[in-house]
């Protein structure tokens, strides 16, 4: 009892707030009853007689009282009455999974578009998505394996931890599995009472490796899955430094997936062989397999207890039962219906109308959603400032029609927007000649110009580009026919040389860019001769050959101006958005918002923006550090101990 006075108290109680309509209801019922059974009161007496035809009736009033008591006690329900608390212990699932993905060197093949490590990249973030309960833990490995992440239910955290991984942040090259499979057992006996599934995401797994699977296995018997990625006719395996790698021999090495041997072995070690495919097929089957409904039994109760109210509203609703059954008479039910029957939308005053006009109410959601901020004002100005923050220029540009200097300045900011620079020049020079000590208009006119001159540079290279091309075709053509007419005579030959060196002259006389491109097209051609008939192979199945470098190193150059270009871009785009957003009249609302910020606010942040962009983007710092560190730990150990590594392995000359 002393349980039920001190701890007495509702879930839910803004249902509580359903008993003001009943008091409202309860008054006006009773007032009508009372009100028509009083006749007497406003008939005379001696004509009541002829106007009330028999006796009186006087109506029932439990038909009110049933309908107020079930309101009632629906409402007590719905609040949810609960004083006694019920200790509940938590349990979860508790399967563990460990992802094995192989960053050896050949998971760079491009067999599989765009390769073979971004392919699985994606699928490893689909298959993480899908598992939202149980433990799961990753292994990178090369030549030797590292753990990324422990156990742990927060896949999420695995997700943004694959970004970073590459076969280019790992300390030795190779692929070694073996290593990798006895971490995996190794998580499974600490973090899982020794209960789990094993998924290895590879290639394919050296021959000399499956032996140690088999031995491996048997010490510890957990189910080993190979997620198999690659084509049988495989690919070369590109260098981070350019070219494709080589074995002792000087052969080409071609990194093939060998299916019916990862399959075998999969039977081996009570596991299962999942392809890739293109949907999402593959997931389904491991997943079904790995942690499907047949391992929803491995659940584990935590040592924690949480309290959790018992409510005690579902028993009120054993005390509506009956009143639910006197409400079966006919014709009373019929009007249930009605309550959930709504009138149409009328297009009519609404309630924010009263207090704020269009434009205000527009102005309050200007910068959650722009767009629906558009839609809104009714002001022109306002309405092409939303625009320009919803991106919609060309509808910015047309409100942004008038002649003051606001007008010319925003769409100015406009077309520069849609690289219409030399109109957005001229209405930047109109708006100045209209406030000439307006120091933003100053700048952005500036910004405009130079971006106009690195638009100009640029079309003026492409030109430029395509006229050596067309030189590089021609020497190319006159060197193919030099070697056709090799075995004529020697006069043909001298006059053939002479017309190369007068060639070449006029080259030489020309831009020094286009001398430049033509020395590394040289350069390049020498490289090829090496291995020409590798080179046609490689050109005909992928499309490219060892001129590559030669294409990177002109790319290179354009995307510098094009850097130059995006930085000029951002310096007009990236300001504060008070001082680039368009610009309103000084009398009008837009200028407060616009202009708001001081010119020193704006030095500032463009200050921190440019600090920022110093700060190098390498997310697979941490990682490659962490690899590092452990790799030098191991080699360490490994000379103290005087322990080498078993022969026949060779784990670090497999590809």
């Amino acid at each position: 009892m002393t349980d039920l006075l001190t701890q007495f108290h509702f879930l839910r109680p803004l249902w509580l707030l359903m008993l003001i309509p009943l008091v409202m209801l309860a008054l006006v019922a009773l007032q009508r009853q009372a009100s028509a059974s009083h006749w007497q009161s406003h008939i005379a007496p001696h004509l009541l007689p002829f106007l009330v035809d028999g006796k009186s009736v006087k109506l029932s009033r439990l038909p009110v009282y049933g309908l107020l008591i079930a309101w009632l006690l629906a409402t007590f329900a719905a609040a949810g009455p609960a004083w006694q608390k019920l200790p509940q212990p938590v349990v979860k699932e508790s399967s563990a999974l460990v992802i094995a993905w192989d960053l050896s060197p050949s998971m760079a093949a491009q067999d599989v578009k765009p390769s073979r490590l971004v392919r699985a990249r994606l699928k490893l973030i689909d298959l993480l998505k899908q598992r939202k309960e149980g433990l799961t833990a990753l292994i990178a490995y090369s030549g030797e394996a590292h753990v990324v992440t422990p156990l742990t239910d927060d896949t999420d955290t695995i997700i943004s931890l694959l970004y970073g991984l590459d076969p280019a942040i790992m300390p030795a090259k190779g692929s070694n599995a073996e290593m990798a499979l006895t971490l995996a057992n190794q998580l499974l006996k600490e973090g899982a009472n020794g209960r789990g599934d094993i998924v290895f995401l590879t290639d394919g797994i050296a021959p000399t490796a499956q032996d140690a699977f088999a031995e491996i296995h048997d010490t510890a018997p957990h189910p080993i899955s190979f997620w198999g990625i690659g084509t049988a006719q495989g690919a070369p395996i590109p260098l981070a430094g350019g070219g494709f790698a080589y074995d002792r021999d000087r052969n080409m090495v071609i990194a093939s997936l060998d299916e019916q041997a990862m399959s075998d072995l999969a039977a081996k070690v009570g596991g299962l062989y999942v392809p890739f495919s293109a949907t999402d097929a593959d997931l389904k089957t491991l997943s079904a397999f790995a942690f499907g409904d047949h391992r929803k039994d491995e659940t584990q109760q935590t040592e924690r207890l949480f309290d959790q109210w018992y409510e005690h509203g579902p028993y009120l609703l054993l005390l509506l039962l009956p009143l639910a059954a006197l409400a079966f008479r006919r014709g009373l039910l019929l009007c249930l219906p009605l309550c959930f029957v709504f009138s149409p939308n009328a297009d009519a005053l609404e309630w924010q109308d009263l207090w704020q006009t269009k434009d205000q109410q527009a102005q309050a959601m200007v910068n959650q959603d722009p767009a629906a901020a558009a839609q809104t004002f009714n002001d022109e100005k306002w309405r092409g400032i939303a625009n320009y923050k919803a991106g919609d220029y060309e509808a910015a540009l047309k409100d942004f029609s008038g002649d003051s200097a606001s007008d010319y300045y925003n769409r100015g900011n406009a077309l520069a927007q849609l690289r219409k620079y030399e109109e957005a020049i001229k209405s930047f020079e109109q708006a100045q000649k209209l406030q000439p000590e307006n120091d933003a208009i100053t700048q952005n006119l500036a910004i405009a110009k130079q971006l106009k001159d690195l638009q100009e540079q640029q079309q003026q290279q492409q030109n430029n580009e395509g006229e050596s091309d067309d030189s590089q075709q021609d020497k190319s053509d006159s060197e193919d026919q030099q070697s056709q007419d090799g075995g004529k005579d020697q006069q043909s030959q001298q006059e053939q040389n002479q017309d190369k060196s007068s060639q070449q002259n006029a080259q030489n006389g020309g831009d020094t860019q286009q001398q430049s491109s033509e020395e590394q097209g040289s350069s390049s051609a020498q490289q090829s001769e090496l291995s020409q008939e590798q080179q046609q192979a490689l050109r005909d199945t992928y499309g490219k050959d060892a001129s590559d470098e030669q294409q990177k190193q002109e790319q290179q150059q354009a995307q510098n101006q094009d850097a130059e270009k995006l930085d000029a871009e951002q310096q007009l785009a990236g300001q504060p958005q008070e001082q680039n957003q368009p610009q309103d009249d000084e009398d009008s609302p837009a200028n407060s918002v616009v202009m708001r910020q001081t010119e020193q606010q704006t030095e500032e942040q463009q200050a921190l923006e440019q600090w920022l962009r110093k700060v190098p983007d390498d997310p697979s710092g941490l990682m490659r550090n962490k690899f590092n560190y452990e790799y030098r730990a191991r080699k360490r150990e490994m000379r103290e101990n005087g322990w080498r590594q078993p022969d026949g392995s060779h784990a670090d000359e497999r590809w």
